[in-house]
Order: C-alpha cells, then structure tokens, then sequence
C-alpha cells in the first residue's frame, strides 16, 4: 500500500528542488525581519550578525590660554596629521599640543579638518566633533567675536553638520 512512483522520478529529488526553490523567499524574509527590527532575525534563526560595526570617530579641542589641546580618536594617520596641520595653521605650531589617538574607528564623511572652528578670540572654548555634530561651547570677550564664532558655525550647518553653538559673552559685556 506505499505510494505509488512515478517512473523517472525521484520523490528526494523533488523535495530538494522544492526547498531550494524556497531558499530565496525564505532569505527574503529573513531580510525584510532585519530591516524591520534589528535582531528579529537572529531571535528567529538563532544565528547572530558577524558584522560588527566600528564606533564613530570623536575630535576634541580645547582652547586655553592660547594653547589648543587636540584628542579623541580617528581612523588613521591621515585624518589625525590633517586635523593637525589644520588646527597648527590657525593657532600657530608650538600652541598645538596633540593627543588624538588612531584606532579601529569609522570614516564618515563628516570627520576632517574642515570641520574644525577656528575659536581664536574666545576666552576659553571647548568645540567636540562627534558622530555628525559639532558642539562648541566657549566664553566671548566681545560681541564681535562671538558673532564671528556664530557666522562661522553656520557654514558649517550648511554642510550637513549638526551644531550647538554654546558661546556666551563674558560677564559684564552686553550685546550690542
């Protein structure tokens, strides 16, 4: 009473081009799960992503009593020497004290000298750029210089850069 066969035929053969023909639908689904809530897919199959993402890139600098204090970490050497040479040709190579450290980081489009303000005029200043923003906090002498610092912060928005711009005047001077 088994099945019966057709001549020819072979019923395993069959199931595997049945699953095979599966495959792709299944993977797509796999997929769309991934995109639609990271880790569903490695909840549903069990298997985890390997690929491991890098952590963002982060440059600090620190302006005080005329010297500037550079760190964080970037990708490679390229990045750090250019972020120091941009940072050199603005305050001068002996007010340049660099303490950026080279790991294993991302390279976004938004990391690069470019990207470094030019605090000159400010008491004291503090910009950190980081994962697409650039914050800068710091104490104006003048309202002239803060404005300048505020015109200049906002090329920088225009390059698709978030900015909080965080500069005060000194106690004791009004705007005008």
């Amino acid at each position: 009473m088994g099945g019966h066969r057709v001549k020819g035929v072979n019923p395993l053969r069959s199931k595997a081009l049945a699953l095979l023909a599966l495959l792709p639908l299944l993977m797509l689904a796999g997929f769309a799960a991934t995109v639609a809530q990271p880790g569903a897919f490695a909840q549903a199959t069990g298997v985890e992503n390997q690929t491991p993402t890098l952590p963002m890139p982060r440059i600090r600098l620190e302006l005080r009593r005329g010297l500037v204090v550079l760190s964080g970490v970037v990708p490679d050497a390229i990045e750090r020497d250019a972020i120091w040479r941009q940072a050199a040709s603005v305050y001068g190579v002996d007010r340049v004290i660099d303490k950026i450290r080279i790991e294993s980081v991302a390279n976004p489009a938004w990391l690069g000298p470019a990207f470094l303000p030019d605090l000159r005029g400010l008491a004291y200043a503090v910009a950190v750029l980081e994962d697409a923003s650039l914050v800068v906090d710091g104490v104006a002498d003048s309202a002239r210089t803060r404005d300048s610092i505020v015109a200049q912060l906002g090329d920088f928005a225009s390059h698709h850069l978030r900015v909080v711009n965080r500069v005060s005047l000194r106690e004791g001077i009004s705007a005008p």
